[in-house]
């Protein structure tokens, strides 16, 4: 039996979000050919969660879970970077290549993913000696911090929510220094900390991927459909009409009141499979009523008639 590489990165505050995504992984999941290996990177998970993550392991063995329990002052003293808007535990994808010493290529996926078709295609998608598989974001999402970063504008900018890693590449360059290094000179500039650091290393070097293995949010904004520089608007239909890994990456998340993305009915269907549900964990947003629904008519507006929002930024 071969083994699919994969890892996740949490703490105790997004854990039950990583079971939705685990249960949706092993779900569909039906080649008995291939192992899951999962492997946890544990900012701090207590023991009766690890245990309700640990029951997701179906009968057949088709599937192995593993926590590597991280030490998170490390990280605190490794990147001297504070951002109140993500937890520490977002670093520690970059800690990986040390890691799993044993280990030459992972899939990593955030918490906020749910996998709907089998992860298979996306593993046997060959490196090249490539070091990292991503999918780039719309350009003129991060025109501006390209610039702030000393990056080449013209040249795309991924997203870090779903990865393919090659380990044994990264531990020959030893990146996990450069990583450091990258974090303390730009510490001030590091929107988007872990993601901004991989993209400042790897730029000329990673190499993009059919973007349904990440249809994150921008997919569904008409806005963008011309805005990639990898894709053409087709592979972006495609990423709409059949994604492999769904990526909340907006703000409300679909445990939080005014999400708006409409996918997040297949959040709660895997929810439903863990042992979460019935006390389910995770924060509601202050957004009141009025508020979402200004924003879904604005979101309905911009897709649709976006004429009419340019209209109204321009008069505000």
């Amino acid at each position: 039996m071969n083994n699919i590489n994969i890892a996740y990165a949490s703490d105790n505050n997004f854990v039950q979000h990583l079971a939705v995504s685990i249960a949706s992984l092993i779900k569909n999941h039906h080649d008995i050919t291939n192992k899951l290996c999962i492997y946890i990177l544990d900012g701090g998970i207590s023991l009766e969660n690890r245990k309700k993550i640990q029951q997701l392991e179906p009968s057949n063995k088709t599937t192995q879970i593993r926590f590597i329990l991280i030490q998170s002052a490390n990280f605190f003293n490794e990147f001297n970077v504070f951002n109140e808007r993500y937890p520490i535990s977002i670093y520690y994808r970059l800690s990986l290549p040390n890691l799993l010493s044993e280990v030459d290529k992972i899939i990593y996926l955030d918490c906020d993913t749910v996998v709907i078709s089998s992860i298979k295609e996306l593993w046997e998608i060959e490196t090249n000696n490539a070091p990292l598989l991503a999918v780039e974001e719309p350009f003129p999402l991060n025109a501006k911090r390209l610039i702030l970063l000393g990056l080449d504008v013209d040249a795309p900018y991924f997203n870090s929510g779903v990865l393919v890693l090659n380990l044994a590449w990264m531990r020959t360059h030893r990146c996990y220094d450069d990583f450091r290094k990258i974090a303390n000179t730009f510490q001030h500039r590091l929107l988007y900390p872990d993601q901004d650091i991989l993209n400042i290393y790897f730029q000329k070097l990673w190499k993009p991927i059919n973007p349904k293995f990440n249809a994150f949010f921008f997919v569904l904004q008409k806005k963008y459909i011309n805005a990639y520089r990898s894709y053409s608007p087709i592979l972006i239909k495609e990423a709409i009409k059949t994604p492999v890994i769904i990526h909340f990456n907006q703000t409300p998340k679909p445990w939080e009141y005014g999400c708006l993305d409409y996918r997040k009915k297949l959040y709660y269907r895997y929810l439903k499979c863990t042992d979460f549900w019935k006390d389910k964990i995770g924060t509601r947003s202050d957004m009141k009523f009025l508020v979402y629904l200004k924003n879904k008519i604005f979101f309905y507006l911009e897709n649709n008639f976006p004429f009419v929002v340019n209209i109204y930024k321009k008069l505000i």
